[in-house]
């Protein structure tokens, strides 16, 4: 059982007291109950373990469960050094609970997901720098421009589970559709929960992620392909209002009504409704636009092309 001493080292929110057992084991606890200093090292953190539980511990058996609880976001590496370790926060360890054991998290009650997702998103609003118009070099790109950003990659490449998708759980869009460059210290692919993958695999993502609607978004670390109903990234872009300047939105579709077929496949593939089909007729309104090329890549009369947003 997490004692309120655990709770308060690890920043556990109270919408997560009642099931933090589930999310934490005992010997991680332990573990967090037990260090009084910021950061530590094995040989550290054997001793107090030992005199805290009153059980027999080795070196082995205290490695493993640094090892074990750095894997699954109770701790991480202070640098890229990895000489010493210090305590997560149950924010890094609900996003890898979530990744890592979807089931799981799924298994608890709606009510609960929910609450977390909103507990998450709101601590992902605070992170991100308050007084910046632009907070992350996140932006918004069509299909064509996912593939040639990905051509330009030259390290490993690595695919991930989608946090928010799997946070939020209010879509059924594919969920392990996320490219990440990452590979240093405290992230997934260092902690093992990402799939190495070739430039080939990649751009195989990329399509499948398009054909089902998902939204293209690069930054430095990798590719994200996003719906707007849980991507934190689009959430936040409607509570700061930041289209089109975040995520940067560089382009934008011109719609000619007159080749318009009127299918209103267009109107069916954006998630901002920019495209409204009324009675046959499609309206477009590109004061929502993000210029994403879903509808352009669809358009079968090639009524919608995307071009560069004007300054």
């Amino acid at each position: 059982m997490a004692s309120t001493q655990f709770n308060e080292r690890f920043q556990v929110p109270k919408v997560a007291l009642t099931i933090i057992d589930q999310i934490v084991n005992s010997q991680e606890i332990l573990l967090i109950e037990s260090l009084e200093q910021e950061s530590f090292t094995a040989a550290e953190a054997y001793p107090v373990l030992q005199a805290r539980s009153g059980e027999l511990w080795t070196i082995n058996r205290v490695n493993a469960l640094l090892h074990s609880a750095y894997k699954r976001g109770v701790i991480q590496w202070v640098d890229e050094n990895q000489t010493n370790y210090k305590i997560g926060s149950f924010y890094t360890r609900l996003d890898i609970f979530a990744i890592s054991e979807p089931d799981s998290y799924r298994a608890l009650p709606r009510q609960t997901q929910v609450a977390l997702d909103k507990w998450y998103f709101e601590s992902y609003l605070n992170r991100l720098a308050p007084g910046a118009a632009v907070p992350t070099a996140d932006r918004v790109v069509t299909l064509s421009q996912a593939k040639d950003y990905l051509d330009s990659i030259t390290g490993q490449i690595w695919l991930n589970r989608c946090d928010c998708r799997t946070l939020a759980g209010n879509c059924d869009l594919p969920a392990d559709v996320c490219i990440s460059f990452r590979s240093g210290v405290n992230t997934f692919s260092h902690r093992g929960w990402s799939t190495p993958v070739t430039k080939e695999q990649a751009q195989e993502v990329l399509e499948r992620a398009d054909q089902t609607g998902l939204i293209h978004t690069v930054n430095p670390g990798g590719i994200c392909n996003c719906c707007d109903d849980c991507c934190y990234l689009f959430r936040a872009q409607r509570v700061r209002q930041s289209n089109p300047t975040w995520p940067a939105a560089l382009f934008i579709a011109v719609f000619n009504p007159d080749s318009c077929a009127g299918c209103g496949l267009c109107a069916t593939r954006c998630h901002f409704g920019a495209f409204e089909q009324n009675d046959g007729v499609v309206q477009y309104y590109p004061n929502r636009c993000r210029g994403c090329g879903l509808c352009s890549e669809t358009c079968p009369a090639n009524a919608i092309r995307i071009v560069e947003r004007r300054k």
